[in-house]
């Protein structure tokens, strides 16, 4: 059936129109149809988006299209032939047990764009087992969270998962899908009539499954009162979690004036935060590095400001810098090993990377957005307690476990409690995770025993914390703390910005298994995984995962060799922005001379031009404006002689007229046209 639909013995201008023609050319067609057959559309519930979505092929205006681009027929035709037989090999690999996010990989295997909403269409009409109605975020939101699901932003993988929930009750996910919006919008009539709200005022029956505040702007005006506006606007915002999703560039307000820099800050930004992880690529000193520092300070702060010096220490606790290098590993990265000294003695410490302590900050901040106010007030009351017992008890306060050993606290910090034990023959200093005790009270159990503790952790051995954990709680109990909720306002969701520069460095020895974790894709606890050094963690079955509000831009230089170390596997992983040496030319203000800034100009252009059209160069070895920010410093000729010639040289080393070369390039550093007198002394 499903490879009928593509009929082979289609060629040509047939085969041509018979997948992609307008209503004018084949009203049958395959793209027409799943975009404008009512009888098609109809399946689609709400989603019915126009011919024009098929951004692919399609025939517009007398011509056809590759995405907004005019080509001709020859090429459209080549174009439709190679999407047909990409689409059969696909399809003759299904079976039933094939499921969405493998199909998903098929197709980008055959380079086939699985963004496109006529594919997905097709595909779900074909597979209706492995697919659901659902073509944007708003509508999976609506639909999901009744079913008390996440959606992923990924399409293939949030319906893989819906599949899976349609599997428990044995019916197929688009029939499925249609239960589950009737009884949601059930639902929720019931729940707005118990709040006053006539729902027959309201426009449509989708309109019930509101999930952002700007569709809730659109159906206020159908509830007269205030009061029940805000009830309705409450019910919303904790059903659909507004409060966790990170703001985008062009919601956000800022007073800085809006220039041709502010704009195209915004314009990368966006980027950014559609696609969690990019790379800006370039010829070298084209202010990747710059423009990285400038994005990631335009995003933390919420778009209100460019630089990274203007960022309060709050705000700059969300970037964070690496510069990879060849012998840096793993260890350095995310966790390893580090020499330590213990009473004395040299020993060994598990202490996590660079990486992974930026992560654990971002996910902190990602789950303390998501609690409900209540939690946040006994969690804040619990550690206001525990750090104010921890300080009356750094006096000396000396206690005992129940095998008779004496210990007091010797100092604490964010993590850890430090305790003396002297008459301990092993080890006089033990270390215990604040978190274990918070834990004991955020449960809200009675705990009378080590025993009652070991349980609670897991464990089926207890270990020597155990004995000074429970001692430390009876105590915290024993004088009478109490645990009073703390008025405190709920944590908002923050953006964080990790920025690493990768040449040098080797890739899959630094991020080991985080290839997988850090899929757009796989954010969050879908895609947490064991680190190679999880049997050391105090608890060996805790995974680590990378939050949705982690944002990584990395900076790459095209002419490095090392870059080849960065395989098909990671780069699939990025969006790849390139960085013109023309782009940022903003950066040499910073000269603070109108008229060297403009010289600078001109001799940079002169030079480029001709490195573009020189035979094995061309645009990736253009020289970028930072170079010419050393003008703050040196003189022309300086920059020439000490910077940009011993570069230039390097480029093209070993080439057999490599003196006339570069003094073509010399010639067009100094503006000189033709040669002549001036010209480069051999």
């Amino acid at each position: 059936m499903a490879l009928m639909l593509l009929n082979p013995s289609k060629k040509g201008r047939d085969l041509l129109e018979f997948l992609f023609g307008t209503k004018g050319q084949n009203e049958k067609s395959l793209a027409y149809s799943v975009e404008c057959n009512k009888r098609i559309t109809s399946f689609f519930v709400e989603a019915k988006p126009g011919h024009a979505t098929t951004k692919i092929l399609n025939y517009s205006t007398g011509s056809w299209k590759k995405f907004k681009s005019n080509i001709e027929e020859d090429e459209a035709i080549e174009m439709a032939f190679n999407i047909r037989n990409s689409l059969v090999q696909v399809l003759e690999k299904i079976t039933d047990s094939t499921d969405a996010i493998e199909i998903r990989n098929m197709l980008e295997e055959q380079n086939l764009y699985t963004e496109q909403n006529w594919l997905k269409k097709y595909f779900t009409i074909l597979y209706p087992d492995k697919f659901m109605t659902m073509l944007n975020e708003d509508w999976i939101n609506r639909i999901f969270v009744p079913l008390g699901l996440t959606p992923s932003g990924d399409w293939f993988k949030d319906a893989k998962a819906f599949s899976e929930k349609a599997k428990e009750f044995n019916v197929d996910s688009v029939n499925f899908y249609h239960a589950v919006f009737k009884c949601a919008t059930q639902q929720v009539k019931q729940e707005l009539a118990e709040l006053g709200v006539d729902t027959s005022k309201l426009a449509a029956p989708g309109n019930l499954l509101v999930n952002t505040r700007h569709s809730f702007e659109g159906i206020k005006k159908y509830i007269e009162s205030e009061a029940l506006q805000e009830k309705f606007e409450n019910y919303l915002a904790n059903r659909y979690n507004w409060g966790s999703t990170p703001k985008k560039i062009t919601d956000i307000k800022t007073d800085t004036p809006n220039d041709k820099k502010i704009t195209l800050l915004d314009e990368y930004a966006q980027k950014i935060l559609d696609a969690k992880n990019t790379i800006f690529r370039g010829a070298p000193g084209t202010g990747k590095s710059y423009l990285a520092k400038s994005i990631a300070a335009r995003i933390v702060s919420d778009g209100s400001k460019t630089s990274y010096k203007e960022l309060s220490e709050q705000e700059k606790q969300q970037i964070e810098f690496v510069q990879f290098h060849p012998s840096y590993d793993y260890s350095d990265f995310v966790e390893g090993l580090r020499p330590v000294e213990k009473n004395g003695a040299l020993g060994f410490e598990l202490r996590n990377g660079i990486f992974k302590e930026f992560v654990e900050r971002a996910k902190e901040n990602y789950e303390n957005s998501i609690k409900s106010q209540e939690d946040i007030e006994k969690e804040t009351s619990i550690e206001e307690n525990i750090n104010d017992f921890l300080e009356n008890s750094l006096d000396g306060q000396e206690f005992e476990t129940l095998h008779g050993n004496k210990f007091t606290i010797s100092s604490y910090d964010d993590k850890r409690i430090h305790i003396f034990i002297p008459n301990n023959e092993i080890s006089h200093t033990l270390s215990i995770k604040i978190d274990d005790i918070r834990k004991l009270f955020a449960s809200e159990q009675k705990f009378n025993s080590i025993r009652e503790v070991r349980h609670f952790f897991g464990k089926k051995h207890a270990t020597q914390e155990h004995s000074y954990i429970y001692i430390l709680y009876k105590s915290l109990l024993e004088n009478s703390v109490s645990f009073v909720k703390t008025s405190t306002e709920k944590e908002t969701l923050k953006n964080y910005v990790f920025i690493d520069e990768i040449n040098r460095g080797e890739i899959s020895k630094i991020l080991g298994e985080l290839f997988f974790s850090i899929d757009p894709g796989y954010r969050g606890e879908d895609g947490a995984v064991s680190t190679q050094y999880a049997n050391l963690h105090a608890n060996p079955d805790e995974k680590f995962y990378i939050p949705k509000n982690v944002y990584i831009i990395g900076t790459m230089n095209d002419i490095d060799r090392s870059v080849d170390t960065f395989d098909f596997a990671m780069r699939r992983r990025f969006r790849f922005i390139e960085i013109d040496a023309d782009k940022h030319i903003d950066m040499l203000d910073k000269l603070n001379d109108e008229t060297k800034k403009q010289e600078a100009i001109k001799r940079m252009r002169s030079l480029n031009a001709v490195i573009e059209k020189e035979e094995g160069l061309g645009k990736n070895y253009q020289i970028g404006a930072a170079y010419f920010l050393k003008l703050q410093t040196i003189s022309f000729e300086n920059l020439w002689s000490d910077h940009l010639e011993p570069l230039l040289q390097e480029y093209i080393n070993g080439v057999y007229n490599e003196k006339d070369i570069l003094k073509k390039f010399k010639n067009a550093y100094n503006l000189i046209s033709e040669i002549g007198e001036n010209d480069y002394d051999d």
